[in-house]
C-alpha cells in the first residue's frame, strides 16, 4: 500500500513538506496529470509542480509515470480525506 509507505517515509515530517506535497500530488491527479493546470490551481509556477512531483517520487522510490502507482495514490489520497 502506498499510503503506508509514504506514511513511513523517513523525514518526511520533520522537513514540513507532508502537506504541501499531499495538495501537489491531489491536484496533479485531480487535473489528469496536467502540470500547468495543478500550478494554476495552486496558486504556484509549473516548475515548482514538477519539483514536488520528483520530490515525491524520490520519497515513494516509484515513478508516477506508472499507471498503477498514479491509481494506488488516488485511492491511499481518498483514504486519507475519510
Amino acid at each position: 500500500n502506498l499510503f503506508a509507505l509514504w506514511s513511513e517515509t523517513p523525514g518526511l515530517d520533520e522537513s514540513g513538506e507532508g502537506p504541501e506535497l499531499i495538495v501537489t500530488l491531489r491536484a496533479w491527479l485531480a487535473s489528469h496529470g496536467q502540470v500547468d493546470a495543478t500550478g494554476s490551481s495552486l496558486g504556484v509556477h509549473r516548475h515548482t509542480v514538477r519539483h514536488r512531483l520528483r520530490r515525491i517520487e524520490a520519497l515513494l522510490g516509484r515513478g508516477l509515470d506508472d499507471p498503477q502507482v498514479r491509481a494506488d495514490l488516488w485511492f491511499a489520497l481518498g483514504q486519507v480525506e475519510s
